[in-house]
């Protein structure tokens, strides 16, 4: 049997869900995007949570899972590694060069964020789902430098298809569709092109049961064709859940790190809440003795298919 575990997010309280892990099908050595020592000033986000001396490394084939107390820095972390925010110091390489993210540069490395307020940030709202979905993709839907509609209908039919939009129309607004389904097209837009470095911002939150589970897949599912993944979130379920690596964040440093064996709910927030350390040192101030937490009995990794 698949991994199993409730999870909650606003309204969707101890609902059980399968949920598994996908095997590492990447050179675990690989690091797609690797940052050192990064750092943003207090008051560069809404929060004004500052990060402090972040280093970590995104690797091919693993889903990196980041997560703390609220306000603890896991918010920004995605919108730094995207290049939205500007980090005041420290070094990021991407695939070992050096680089210097933009919102414009990222996508060009293959580094894609999926932002947490996807009507804010993600989509347009009074667009219809076909316009959402193929706008990264004009040049491809287009010929002789004019749009081609009857190529643009049929790309956001397959990108509806694969991505499980429901109602499958091409025609409906983004704001008459479910939380749920419009997540799913803010994802079919971003993974639409080379997506090396997924980035996702609170990827489930607000959406129903049925969707979550579907976009738990497709996080899955982009690790196994070999992306890095990080997904950065509160729901300390839902990153045990996913993670084959877990980073807590407290007060905007890196303060505990779990590996796949000892990555459960319950480890998580006892670590996040300085309680126990992770490998290596505990957490500051930790009123519990250094070392690795145990291993979860019974966890298994299984694929996509049995999400």
């Amino acid at each position: 049997m698949a991994y199993v575990r409730g999870f909650v997010h606003g309204a969707v309280v101890g609902t059980v869900i399968g949920l598994c892990v996908a095997p590492q099908t990447g050179d675990k050595t690989r690091a797609q995007l690797r940052v050192a020592q990064a750092a943003v000033r207090e008051g560069a986000m809404t929060t004004g949570r500052a990060l402090r001396r972040v280093s970590l490394e995104l690797r091919a084939g693993e889903i990196t899972g980041v997560t703390g107390l609220t306000g603890m820095g896991q918010d920004e972390l995605p919108y730094l590694l995207s290049g939205a925010m500007t980090p005041t110091g420290g070094s990021v390489a991407v695939a070992g060069k050096p680089a210097r993210l933009t919102p414009k540069t990222a996508p060009e490395h293959g580094i894609i964020l999926v932002p947490g307020n996807r009507q804010r940030d993600g989509l347009w709202m009074d667009g219809t789902v076909l316009e959402n979905i193929t706008i990264t993709q004009l040049l491809a839907v287009s010929r002789h430098g004019l749009l081609a509609r009857r190529r643009e209908r049929v790309a956001a039919m397959s990108l509806i298809d694969r991505y499980g939009v429901v109602p499958p129309s091409p025609v409906r607004q983004c704001r008459t569709l479910s939380g749920g389904n419009q997540q799913k097209v803010l994802l079919a837009r971003a993974l639409s092109g080379d997506t090396r470095v997924l980035l996702l911002h609170e990827p489930t939150q607000g959406v129903d049961v049925g969707s979550a589970r579907d976009i738990m897949r497709i996080v899955v599912r982009m690790a196994q064709q070999g992306a890095a993944v990080c997904v950065c979130s509160s729901d300390f379920a839902l990153i045990a859940a996913l993670s084959h690596r877990v980073l807590i964040l407290t007060h905007g440093q890196i303060s505990a790190e779990l590996g796949t064996g000892a990555i459960d709910e319950e480890t998580i927030a006892a670590c996040a809440q300085g309680l126990r350390g992770g490998q290596g040192d505990p957490p500051p101030g930790s009123p519990s003795e250094p070392g690795a937490a145990r291993p979860t009995p019974g966890r298994r990794h299984a694929d996509a298919d049995e999400l």
